[in-house]
């Protein structure tokens, strides 16, 4: 395991302080994905994701997402077998969800539910209000600065992947911690668009290695005209 050497013995050894300068910047690298999505109002993007519920890894579920700040979300389920739209809308609506869903007889209904309540929950693990790559990307920036300040974090370049029409720089964060230090996870494998400088698949493993979460952004578009209609349903 690689730590993070202390400033004070980077004189005193040339390999440890070559960790310390690629460790710092793959940080910065990662920590500069903040400043990039500030710069953004709106995005859509076609995403997938697998996350592992009683021990098994879900069957992989595609939807198309629309998010305009501070923070408007729709998500629309691509799956042949779940015709389901939610929208959440940070103030509106009493703090809740608006989900509108396909019965058995071919009509819709439209609920307004809890998003954090145990309806809303129920086989995910995170709510419509993290529904977001800003809040994705804080998620790890935040865990980041934590590990490198507390000196258990290790961060290696895995180097360059051709994907999703785009070139890809590969990261792995793995943290020297125990489950009940609060970490998010045990490791992540983060792959930033190197012209976007924005996550395009994020991979998060528990503390026995097994894939907890699985996330790709199989398209994107940036500061796209998105209006409040598009968020009524």
């Amino acid at each position: 395991m690689i730590r993070r050497p202390p400033r004070s013995t980077l004189s005193s050894s040339s390999a440890a302080s070559d960790v310390y300068k690629r460790q710092e910047e793959i940080a910065d690298y990662l920590f500069s994905m903040e400043e990039v999505f500030s710069e953004i109002d709106t995005y859509n993007t076609i995403m997938t994701k697998q996350i592992r519920l009683k021990n098994k890894v879900t069957e992989k579920e595609t939807m198309e997402i629309y998010f305009k700040k501070p923070f408007s979300v729709k998500l629309i389920s691509k799956n042949q077998d779940k015709d389901q739209v939610i929208v959440y809308i940070e103030g509106k609506n009493d703090g809740k969800m608006i989900v509108r869903l396909k019965t058995v007889i071919d009509s819709y209904v439209r609920l307004k539910v809890d998003p954090e309540g145990k309806l809303a929950m129920k086989n995910q693990l995170h709510s419509v209000k993290e529904a977001s790559l800003g809040k994705t990307i804080d998620l790890i920036v935040k865990n980041l600065r934590r590990g490198l300040e507390e000196n258990k974090l290790q961060l290696d370049y895995n180097g360059k992947e051709n994907k999703y029409n785009t070139t890809l720089y590969s990261f792995t964060g793995f943290f020297n911690a125990a489950e009940e230090d609060g970490y998010f996870c045990k490791k992540a494998v983060i792959k930033v668009d190197s012209e976007l400088k924005l996550p395009r698949e994020i991979i998060i493993y528990d503390w026995e290695d097994n894939i907890r979460e699985w996330y790709e952004y199989l398209e994107i578009r940036l500061n796209v005209t998105i209006t409040d209609a598009v968020f009524d349903i």
